[in-house]
């Protein structure tokens, strides 16, 4: 499958900041469409960047197993995907991914899916290649052409920084 063209939506004013100049950026969930007016949602997922998975692996309230893993991804140079499945009916019914995923061992697909991309920071470009990744890995397709919507100007992201901070 080939995708002219691919919409990306950040979920939070983060990622403008950290575009801005204004903070480092290392998380973001983004949401794929396949139309501008994002009514075609294709997918979506939280990236990680280096340091976010680093503080996890400080946290001493983590599992022995979930370290191991983030050690590994740590001392690799690989995007590595972390899934969240269903724990109740409610998710099983109404909010698996609905793009190719792998299965648990009862053959259900992930509601949730995390990207830990092994880079300091992130950016525009990195994000970019981290939605060709997923449409790839998930979709089997290529884009052309990837867009964010709702982009604000710096005046708007300066402003909703300046309030918080």
């Amino acid at each position: 499958m080939k995708f002219e063209e691919i919409f990306i939506k950040t979920e939070t004013m983060n990622f403008w900041w950290g575009e801005y100049g204004l903070i480092e950026v290392c998380d973001e969930y983004i949401s794929i469409y396949g139309d501008a007016a994002c009514k075609n949602l294709i997918g979506s997922c939280d990236i990680y960047a280096k340091p976010v998975l680093q503080n996890i692996m400080d946290d001493e309230d983590q599992e022995d197993e979930d370290i191991d893993k983030i050690r590994d991804f740590l001392e690799s140079d690989k995007v590595v995907y972390d899934y969240i499945y269903p724990r109740t009916i409610k998710e099983i019914l109404f909010n698996q991914v609905r793009h190719k995923a792998p299965k648990n061992k009862y053959g259900i697909k992930p509601t949730y899916i995390m990207m830990w991309d092994n880079v300091d920071v992130l950016n525009i470009l990195e994000i970019k290649r981290c939605v060709n990744l997923f449409l790839m890995k998930f979709c089997d397709a290529e884009v052309e052409n990837i867009q964010f919507v709702d982009v604000p100007s710096y005046e708007e992201a300066l402003k909703e920084y300046e309030d918080i901070f």
